[in-house]
């Protein structure tokens, strides 16, 4: 079976921490490089493509919805789940209308 690639976008090394552990114990075999910023994501995106990215919805350089429009300037097809403590039914429509794949409370 071929490594899936993630890209884990998150200030929060906790957090971070958490779900590269779950994704870990899972069935199949990943690789997870992490990004604490929007700058980080974008650069990431620029030296690879991923399978997948668990991206956080409050960054400290920019929101999560914003940078996923940024995103998806460079890929419309990587699956995009936007992790966020909020849990206003306001903010997840905008995570969906944004290009997100599905969104998680943490």
């Amino acid at each position: 079976m071929e490594d899936l690639t993630i890209l884990m976008v998150d200030d929060d090394e906790v957090d971070r921490l958490s779900l590269i552990r779950s994704v870990k114990k899972s069935t199949f075999n990943a690789k997870v490089d992490e990004a604490v910023n929007a700058k980080e994501c974008m650069q990431c995106l620029e030296k690879k493509e991923y399978d997948l990215i668990f991206l956080d919805y409050l960054l400290p350089d920019k929101n999560g919805v914003d940078l996923l429009k940024d995103i998806r300037k460079v890929s419309q097809t990587v699956p995009v789940v936007l992790i966020t403590s909020q849990t206003d039914d306001v903010i997840a429509a905008e995570v969906m209308k944004s290009g997100a794949t599905d969104y998680l409370s943490k």
